[in-house]
């Protein structure tokens, strides 16, 4: 084979591969709600409405698909990703349960951020003790007010409010 024909093959063969590698992988459109979490990631401290310590840990995992929340109250740990166009906790509770609740619609410039209850898994009835929503308040960029509302009997049981400070190094 000619030294020209070798080139010409090499540049058939190379081109789509280079223009793949060139190309930006076509993401998924932001989600602003799940962006806003993402402005969480580090380290939180403060005090529960009821003058109890609290430490909270937020970082980016799964090649930053996915937000581990990490409470200091008996090592809970709380995943928020995206579906499709919505925002998503798994609650991996205390109670041994399992709540999963959908973000509200959330626009850029909105302060708020309030999960529903969807499902649950390991609840035996709805009348069992489990977290049925939780709501975010973005104060400004280093202070968050995190409400988790109790349900127990089938009603509400009263919310876990905590003030939360960014831990600043």
């Amino acid at each position: 084979m000619k030294l020209i024909q070798r080139i010409a093959l090499l540049c058939l063969v190379a081109t789509p591969l280079l223009a793949e590698k060139a190309a930006p992988a076509s993401a998924a459109p932001a989600n602003a709600g799940f962006e806003k979490m993402k402005t969480l990631v580090g380290d939180w401290k403060g005090k529960t409405a009821e003058g109890n310590d609290i430490s909270v840990t937020y970082r980016l995992v799964a090649a930053g698909s996915a937000i581990e929340e990490h409470m200091s109250v008996a090592d809970m740990i709380t995943m928020y990703h995206v579906d499709g166009k919505n925002v998503m906790l798994t609650h991996y509770c205390a109670a041994g349960n399992q709540p999963r609740m959908k973000a509200a619609p959330f626009k850029d410039g909105d302060n708020t951020l309030a999960f529903v209850f969807l499902d649950a898994t390991n609840l035996p009835d709805k009348k069992a003790a489990y977290m049925h929503d939780a709501t975010f308040t973005f104060v400004d960029a280093d202070h968050l007010v995190a409400a988790w509302t109790n349900y127990s009997g089938g009603k509400d049981a009263g919310k876990v409010v905590m003030n939360l400070e960014r831990v600043k190094s």
